[in-house]
């Protein structure tokens, strides 16, 4: 009797083998199942952000082949793209510097966001920062507030790489716009606003 053997498909395996119009980048289908290990204070940043007019990307975004490719948020005002770096009381500022560094590669504005208060005074990360271009935020987890102690100045991007940002962010609009209008017709909930409902329940747990 002819015996055909048939190898397991591990789960990660089943992601790839879908019909193009069903994938989901596996960073994304990782980030969008993970995303409740962020602080509940990021997530309330990016609220803040979408508030103030930013389209925002809702995965951290990943810049291939850059030395420090993942950005923690990426946003969009108008025609130009935005890289925020996060840093909570624990983080590293010096580290942040060295990100921002590699997405001003990628964005046309980068801007730390810091939860320590960076005094020019006495802080040789402000003037790296001030030389960098990069806009440095501050912002209060406690009070929901942040002071823009510093803009950010307009990059010079790659080419190559600006484009990539523009059309991962293409992509991403036009796939949230077939998920709503696909929500019309089922009356099913999207992935997407899933994940922004999932998002606004921690905050308020």
């Amino acid at each position: 009797m002819l015996q055909i053997f048939i190898p397991a498909i591990h789960p990660f395996q089943r992601e790839m083998i879908l019909p193009k119009r069903n994938r989901r980048p596996f960073f994304e289908h990782f980030l969008l199942q993970s995303h409740t290990s962020k602080p509940p204070c990021y997530h309330a940043f990016k609220n803040h952000l979408s508030a103030s007019g930013f389209t925002v990307f809702p995965f951290e975004f990943e810049c291939l082949g850059s030395d420090h490719p993942y950005v923690d948020i990426a946003a969009k005002m108008g025609s130009m793209y935005w890289a925020f770096e996060y840093k909570s009381l624990s983080d590293s500022i010096t580290r942040g510097i060295e990100q921002l560094r590699c997405y001003a590669e990628w964005f046309d504005y980068v801007v730390l966001v810091s939860e320590k208060e960076i005094d020019h005074r006495r802080s040789q990360n402000y003037w790296e920062l001030k030389n960098l271009g990069a806009g440095l935020w501050n912002y209060d987890p406690i009070k929901g507030r942040f002071l823009e102690k510093t803009n950010p100045e307009l990059q010079r991007p790659n080419r190559s790489n600006r484009t990539f940002v523009s059309r991962r962010f293409r992509s991403y609009t036009r796939r949230q716009k077939e998920e709503i209008e696909l929500d019309l017709l089922t009356g099913k909930q999207s992935s997407l606003l899933e994940y922004f409902d999932e998002t606004n329940s921690s905050l308020q747990l």
